[in-house]
This record gives structure tokens, sequence and C-alpha cells, in this order.
């Protein structure tokens, strides 16, 4: 989890990463998920004013330069949501991502997109093994 941190700041942060560190960290396998305050693409954000190809451009080079990819997901599509004059405002931007051999060694993963408990973000859910579900049961608490 080397990266998380840094990225987890902010995702624009990756470059002032020390390009060596960053380099050794991604020759290993590693997911990542969490709230990277950015968008893919312009399907990530409905609502306010729409998503520029700039603000899409930082994520895309990041999983691009670090041989990365947006982990597939059932359920919701967006895991954000806020009421911005008047309108609601629903983003995509927990997200969980996977260095490629990472995703080839957890083939079968699971990411689900939860619902809106009593925080502005959904739930994410990565299950690495889903043919043994997670316990009933248990809460989830932020």
């Amino acid at each position: 989890m080397l990266l998380q941190k840094k990225i987890g700041q902010s995702i624009v942060r990756y470059r002032e990463f020390n390009n060596k560190q960053l380099s050794d960290a991604i020759n290993l396998p590693w997911c990542i998920m969490g709230d990277f305050n950015e968008m893919l693409c312009s399907s990530d954000k409905v609502g306010d004013v729409p998503l520029t190809i700039s603000r899409t451009r930082r994520l895309n080079d990041f999983l691009a330069h670090t041989r990365s990819i947006n982990a597939n997901v059932q359920g919701g599509v967006f895991t954000w949501k806020k009421l911005l004059r008047g309108q609601v405002v629903y983003e995509k931007l927990d997200r969980v991502l996977f260095k490629e051999d990472c995703a080839q060694l957890f083939s079968h993963y699971l990411v689900i997109n939860g619902y809106f408990t009593c925080s502005n973000h959904a739930f994410v859910l990565l299950n690495t093994e889903p043919a043994h579900p997670p316990q009933r049961g248990t809460n989830f608490k932020y």
C-alpha cells in the first residue's frame, strides 16, 4: 500500500512522488481502492457543470503510466452525491484500481458499489474470493 497514502491524498500528486519509488512499487502487483476525487469519463458525472476532458486526463494518465485498470463493478454507478445550487450531483469518485498483473492474480474478483446511507459516499466492496461471500450480519462502518 505504498501508493495508497500518496494517491489517497490526490491523484494529481503521483508525479510529485519520487519516480524511482513509484517505479519500484509499480513492479509489484498491487490494488488500490478508495476516493480518488477523479473521474475517467463524462459518464462518471451527472448534474451541475459537465465534466471536461482535462478533468478526466489525470486518472487516465495514471492508469496508463502504471499499467493498471479500473475494476469492473456491479451495483450502483455513482459513489458520491451532493446538493449543489439546488441540484443533486452524482459522481463516481470511489473506485478499485488493479495493476494488470494483480488483476490476473485475482481474476474472479467482485467489486460492488453499494448504496448511500449516512454519508455522501456509497460504500465500495472488494471481494477477491467471491466463491466465499462475506459473512451476513456484519455492519459496515465509516
